[in-house]
C-alpha cells in the first residue's frame, strides 16, 4: 500500500489511530519498540510502502502479532489513505473572503468611512495578478 503523503500525519485520521496504537504497543511491556512508517510513494524504489517494525525480546511470535495488528489496521483503512482534492472553487472562495475581511478591517482603521478599493488577488498557480473587485462599499 502506498498511502498519499498528505494522509500520513499522526495528528489526523486515518494515521492518528494507527500511530496511537503504535505508541500504546511501544509503551507496553509486550514489546521493546514499535514503529509505523508511512512510506514515500514518490520514490523510485520497489519497497517504499507503509511498513511496521516491532522489536520484542519475548520471541518472534509476539512481535509478529503486534506487527500484523498495525498492518491490518492500516489495510482496513486503505481507502482513507487516498487523498481527496477539494475543488478549486472551494479553496479560492474562503481565501477571497479572508482577504476581503482583512482589507476591510485595515481600511476601517485608517478611515472608517472609506470603501475598499482595488483589491488584488495573486494566484501562485497561474503566476498572474487578477483584479477581483474594483471597489466595494463598507
Amino acid at each position: 500500500m502506498l498511502p498519499h503523503m498528505l494522509c500520513q500525519s499522526p495528528a489526523h485520521q486515518p494515521m492518528k489511530d494507527i500511530m496511537d496504537l503504535t505508541i500504546v504497543l511501544k509503551n507496553s511491556s509486550v514489546v521493546l519498540n514499535a514503529s509505523i512508517i508511512g512510506g514515500f510513494p514518490l520514490a523510485d524504489i520497489p519497497h517504499s510502502c507503509l511498513s511496521a517494525i516491532v522489536i520484542s525480546d519475548n520471541g518472534t511470535n509476539e512481535a509478529q502479532k503486534c506487527c500484523d495488528e498495525l498492518l491490518d489496521m492500516s489495510w482496513v483503512r486503505r481507502a482513507d489513505f487516498i487523498y481527496q482534492i477539494d475543488p478549486l472553487f472551494c479553496t479560492y472562495i474562503p481565501l477571497w473572503i479572508l482577504v476581503l475581511t482583512i482589507q476591510k478591517r485595515a481600511n476601517k482603521l485608517k478611515n472608517p468611512a472609506a470603501p475598499i478599493r482595488d483589491l488584488r488577488f495573486t494566484s501562485a498557480s497561474y503566476g498572474k495578478c487578477t483584479r477581483c473587485f474594483d471597489s466595494m462599499g463598507s
